[in-house]
């Protein structure tokens, strides 16, 4: 697979950009943070989460426990960390929470996520966490649990899902349609009614769902029903200002279109259409080709210059990659500068049961 998780991706760029010098500019509140977390055998028949100090370069259990332990996922104040445990004998994912320091380790809730890799996500204000759960037959449900109860508050039918940056509201794809959940006031806003019934739906490729940063409006992947040709839409939350980002389809590269990303200044959107690498305008709808070769992790730079992403080849030209590396591609000329020389990528970890294509910064 060449999906990771947040704190994996998270940990291959510190440890890539610390060997290579450093082309990325990293979020101060890394040099605060100075750790980070994985999940990884180490040897042990069971899967553990260890902690990755930056500045030392070292890595140390943080937690052991019974089952496999997978995805630790910080909150973003930083004060706890959930993760997902794999029971063996009955075959299911259960979430817990740790303090910060590893200590307190409890389950949240007692759902039981009978799934291939579920997809956890905190909200914005560490309340509230999100779980999709894909049991099979084609089905999938969104879990919404409350951290502060230590219940489950929501269930609802979803495959995709995005919180707001901004507030504890949910965009989620249901049934080929696309509504917005209020957690805290437990109701339902369906967006672009009369145009998904009649126009397009939300299609099945993964992480077709983003904001724009000021948490106003919904980015998704459309298709059209006639033609079944995608393009990247907008809708504002109040259901007002539907727009079609790329007003001329013929730029799109192929029929899919997955793993979209706005950019942290909201001017950009990059998308993937599996081997190839993409940025869309959002004020122009200019299409533009940036790499090809993909096979590992995406992501932006938190000054929105640059992507990082991961593969098997060098897209600048030079020798046979041997191992997974990372390259840095800038938006403003489309030059690409290898990071790594040494399988950075694969030197700690190895993939999570939840591997992902997006890979947000911090983690």
């Amino acid at each position: 697979s060449r999906m990771i998780s947040n704190g994996v991706l998270s940990l291959f760029l510190v440890v890539s950009l610390t060997a290579c010098g450093g082309a990325v500019v990293l979020p101060a509140d890394y040099a605060e943070l100075n750790t980070l977390l994985y999940d990884t055998y180490n040897g042990d028949p069971r899967r553990e989460i260890h902690q990755f100090d930056i500045t030392t370069q070292t890595s140390s259990l943080w937690l052991k426990g019974e089952g496999h332990l997978s995805d630790p996922l910080r909150s973003p104040d930083r004060t706890q960390v959930a993760y997902l445990v794999w029971n063996e004998i009955d075959e299911y994912f259960s979430l817990w929470l740790a303090d910060a320091n590893g200590q307190n380790s409890r389950q949240l809730g007692d759902t039981h996520l009978c799934a291939d890799g579920p997809m956890v996500e905190w909200s914005f204000d560490s309340r509230y966490i999100a779980l999709r759960s894909t049991p099979g037959n084609n089905t999938a449900y969104i879990h919404i649990l409350d951290t502060t109860t230590n219940q489950e508050v929501l269930f609802i039918g979803g495959s995709e899902f995005e919180w707001s940056p901004t507030a504890s509201r949910l965009a989620v794809s249901s049934g080929g349609g696309l509504v917005l959940i209020d957690v805290p006031e437990r109701t339902e806003q369906w967006l672009c009614n009369d145009i998904f019934r009649t126009e397009l739906y939300i299609s099945d490729p993964q992480y077709v769902l983003d904001w724009l940063p000021d948490g106003r409006t919904v980015v998704f992947v459309g298709a059209n029903r006639n033609t079944l040709k995608r393009s990247i839409y907008a809708v504002d939350i109040d259901d007002t200002n539907f727009r079609n980002l790329i007003p001329d389809i013929t730029q799109l590269p192929a029929q899919y279109i997955g793993g979209i990303q706005v950019s942290p200044n909201g001017k950009y959107v990059l998308g993937d259409d599996g081997v190839h690498l993409f940025v869309w305008g959002i004020d122009n709808g200019e299409v533009r080709a940036l790499a090809s070769g993909l096979t590992g992790p995406i992501v932006w730079a938190p000054d929105s210059a640059s992507i990082v992403f991961g593969s098997y080849q060098d897209p600048t030209g030079g020798p046979k990659v041997r191992t997974w590396e990372l390259f840095q591609v800038a938006l403003a000329d489309g030059v690409i500068t290898r990071l790594t020389y040494d399988g950075a990528c694969l030197l700690y970890t190895s993939p999570s049961p939840r591997d992902r294509t997006r890979s947000r910064m911090p983690s």
